[in-house]
């Protein structure tokens, strides 16, 4: 386990020893802990951060955010800061969405399991647009 991981859990004293006797509470804490805040979800326009969140739990937090950043034409310095949002609020976040959600495609038909894992990764990455499609954004 990384640093943060082993802290979280020596501050908790653990987790349980089988996923199944997580309560609901522990899990919600597991997703906000381990893949929105470790990608900085919270720094990005809806969508963009559900797409983001989507590929840490799906493909791993592990370069998650600089293929996001990649997307937006930003270097990849896995730091959601100025630069990244500036280049995001230049694009939009359709386009942003659109382009993320195209490398991470592209980054599925590499895997040495495409074949096997394909349908189902891009069943769920279409599921993906179809929810991001119907989320509601409330203007400020």
């Amino acid at each position: 386990d990384d640093p943060k991981t082993q802290a979280y859990r020596d501050q908790r004293g653990g987790f349980p020893e089988k996923v199944g006797d997580l309560t609901d509470d522990q899990v919600k804490e597991l997703y906000l802990v381990f893949f929105w805040e470790r990608c900085t979800c919270d720094r990005l326009p809806l969508r963009a951060a559900i797409a983001l969140f989507d590929r840490s739990v799906n493909q791993g937090t592990g370069g998650a955010v600089e293929q996001f950043q990649a997307a937006v034409k930003a270097s990849p310095d896995g730091d959601i800061g100025s630069k990244t949002l500036g280049l995001l609020a230049s694009m939009g976040e359709t386009e942003a969405v659109v382009r993320f959600l195209a490398l991470r495609s592209l980054q599925y038909t590499k895997s040495r399991d495409f074949d096997k894992f394909g349908f189902g990764w891009f069943c769920r990455l279409f599921r993906l647009v179809v929810f991001l499609l119907e989320v509601k954004v409330e203007r400020a």
